[in-house]
């Protein structure tokens, strides 16, 4: 999947478990954003030519970026 142009392009919020795949974030203000995620995963995910961060992480722990 590609996201084009968003403010963020994943964000995920409050949750755990949470698993994400072949994600493109694209021309986004901020790639992907992980916001009190427990064990989430981001399996070939990229961003590209985001005006931001690619990936930030706040209050979370155990993210796996692959």
């Amino acid at each position: 999947m590609k996201l084009q142009q968003a403010g963020v392009g994943v964000r995920v919020f409050q949750s755990e478990g949470c698993v994400a795949e072949w994600v493109v974030a694209e021309w986004c203000g901020s790639g992907f954003l992980l916001d009190a995620a427990q064990n989430t995963q981001l399996r070939h995910c990229a961003a590209r030519a985001c005006g931001g961060y690619g990936l930030a992480a706040y209050v979370s722990a155990n993210a796996v970026w692959q």
